[in-house]
């Protein structure tokens, strides 16, 4: 079950961590 690490990866990529 990976759904909350997808779920903050997610969120940390789309927060501006390029």
């Amino acid at each position: 079950m990976r759904l909350l690490l997808d779920r903050k990866i997610q969120l940390l990529n789309g927060s501006g961590a390029r």
